[in-house]
């Protein structure tokens, strides 16, 4: 049978299709999208550039329609009410109105029901003249959402969200407390935001490898705009509905805010320490941060005497301070060459990076979310030379988001005619930055500082009429550092193998990047006889469909002499030389 997908003919998704093409016409394209995605969560007119900024300056959570968003909206809608002098019971009956009317517009995703929920049983206590504790709000809140789906709790969107809360409710109080009492309204923006992110930090650390200094700064500068910008949004939207050119106007008075929020996180972006990669932490780790974080603001809270002003400047210029300084060590020069291969699953990626902080990558693994997460690790910002050995998505595919989102010197590619869609996206790229592009061939040779690549294969023609052609057109290069060598053969088979052989080049090397992920046509005696590699790394992916490693290429490697390291059982594996001596160590 054939399955017939319905097509969404709601009112509400008119409506939202009618907005999005009504703010396309009253802003600049890139304004248009950063409107979009603050008010309504549609990220689809923001660029990739945008997207990272926001993201590296710890702001990219107004881009997801959360509690913030709607908050501001009633708090407008209550704010224009009481100004009007309406009742209590207008009042009330028109912020429960544009809580439903939010839910109905953007949907209802976790944060937005924790928020509208929230701001339900606040609405109702203000009517009823009771004085509410908002812990009990909060708790209500969450209770509900767990009912309707226990499973929620895992989600890392529910767990950012009621932390973000928590930190708020029970550290801005402390935070304040601690400074002179006129000092309140200067310190409150800044104690908000600290205390949002004190406790969503072990989160952010645990899921994403990563720790934000700098949007503490941005979020109390960016975030207060957002509340004209989202008010002002609002009421264009209910505007709409009567005339769309008097919306049309409301729009175009946000350009200038749009215009400076979309700089700021362009600003804050480029800091150093925006954001700092790190390890991701056990329950020990997290535990312990927690009861440090406790016994700190215990102690702040018994501080009889309170800062000044002086104090206040000194510890926001000690939060930036500790952002740029933690980028020190990883940035600077070594005089140790590190070639770290890493685990990005069934797939190659290698990072190279030399004494003067010279950067090559050779290939990038099936996933860039997880070769980025990896690269911030390493702290790369830059990629002096990129290696595509070939084409296929295993090796082509991270490296894409790579081009997108890094500073790259250069291009090495074989230039195999590959129809790939990946790759074809990978050459689009290039062409549309307007990086430098080589295709690679025999006899090649490139110099980083004291790095010297030279390359062997592909020669002037490609194999044909192979099993793999795409594998046998593979780059094949010897790193040679003083007097150390590693050869990287890209996914080489038999064909090429044969080829190489014959060219009688010296192809000897101290370690040897096993091809085509230890397969069983990825390996020769007479190659192994060739290299002599007293170390053989095989990069591939743990149960893989493929069964690679081959035992057949094992057996190889170990008559051959070879100590193997496999990234599916070792992890990440780094090589370390001083170009007369290595040493190599796994994450595992």
């Amino acid at each position: 049978d054939e399955l017939k997908i319905k097509k969404d003919n709601s009112f509400s998704y008119r409506y939202r299709r009618s907005l999005r093409q009504l703010i396309t016409e009253s802003l600049p394209k890139q304004l248009s999208g950063l409107e979009s995605a603050i008010l309504y969560g549609d990220t689809s007119g923001i660029n990739r550039t945008m997207k990272n900024n926001f993201q590296r300056s710890g702001i990219y959570h107004l881009f997801a329609v959360s509690g913030l968003n709607l908050t501001l909206t009633v708090a407008f809608i209550f704010f224009v009410a009481r100004w009007l002098n309406s009742p209590p019971l207008v009042r009330l009956a028109l912020g429960l109105s544009s809580v439903f009317f939010y839910l109905w517009l953007v949907g209802y995703s976790a944060s937005v029901s924790r928020a509208a929920i929230m701001i339900i049983v606040v609405l109702f206590s203000w009517y009823a003249a009771r004085r509410l504790e908002l812990v009990n709000a909060l708790s209500l809140a969450a209770l509900i959402l767990l009912i309707i789906n226990p499973y929620q709790l895992y989600d890392v969107a529910f767990q950012l969200s009621f932390g973000a809360v928590i930190g708020i409710l029970f550290l801005t109080p402390v935070l304040t407390k601690v400074f002179k009492p006129e000092l309140k309204r200067l310190v409150m923006p800044v104690a908000v935001a600290l205390g949002a992110q004190l406790a969503v930090e072990p989160i952010l650390a645990f899921y994403f490898n990563q720790l934000s200094v700098i949007s503490v700064i941005a979020n109390v500068v960016l975030v207060p705009p957002v509340a004209a910008i989202t008010g002002s949004g609002f009421l264009a939207t209910l505007m709409a509905l009567v005339s769309r050119p008097l919306a049309r106007v409301i729009f175009k008075i946000t350009m200038p805010l749009l215009s400076y929020l979309n700089f700021g996180a362009a600003f804050f972006a480029a800091l150093p320490g925006a954001s700092m990669a790190l390890p991701r932490p056990g329950a020990v780790i997290i535990i312990s941060y927690f009861l440090i974080l406790l016994a700190a603001l215990f102690s702040m809270s018994r501080l009889k005497r309170k800062l000044g002003f002086g104090v206040f400047v000194i510890s926001l210029l000690a939060i930036i301070m500790v952002g740029i300084w933690s980028q020190v060590p990883a940035s600077m020069s070594s005089a140790r060459l590190t070639v770290s291969f890493l685990d990005v699953g069934q797939g190659d990626a290698i990072l190279i990076r030399g004494p003067r902080n010279h950067i090559i990558l050779v290939d990038g693994g099936v996933s860039y979310q997880l070769l980025k997460k990896k690269l911030a690790l390493k702290a790369v910002r830059k990629i002096d030379l990129m290696i595509l050995s070939h084409a296929h998505a295993d090796h082509v595919s991270g490296l894409v988001g790579v081009l997108e989102d890094y500073p790259v010197g250069m291009v090495l590619d074989p230039g195999y005619p590959h129809t790939s869609p990946i790759y074809k996206d990978f050459l689009k790229v290039i062409k549309r930055k307007k990086i430098r592009y080589k295709i690679g061939r025999r006899g090649q040779i490139y110099r980083l500082g004291r790095i010297k690549l030279r390359l062997f294969r592909p020669s002037n023609y490609f194999i044909t009429g192979s099993n793999s052609d795409v594998n046998n057109s593979s780059i094949v290069a010897r790193l040679t550092y003083g007097n150390f060598h590693l050869l990287l053969p890209g996914d080489i088979e038999r064909e090429s193998i044969t080829e190489l052989l014959r060219e009688r080049e010296d192809i000897s090397a101290d370690v040897l990047k096993v091809s085509h992920h230890g397969s069983y046509t990825g390996t020769t005696m007479k190659l192994l006889r060739a290299v002599r590699p007293r170390e053989a790394i095989i990069s591939v992916g743990k149960d893989n469909l493929y069964g690679h490693p081959h035992r057949q290429a094992l057996r190889r490697l170990r008559a051959a002499g070879s100590r193997i390291w496999r990234t599916d059982i070792n992890g990440d594996i780094e090589l370390s030389s001083d170009g007369a001596s290595y040493n190599i160590r796994s994450s595992k």
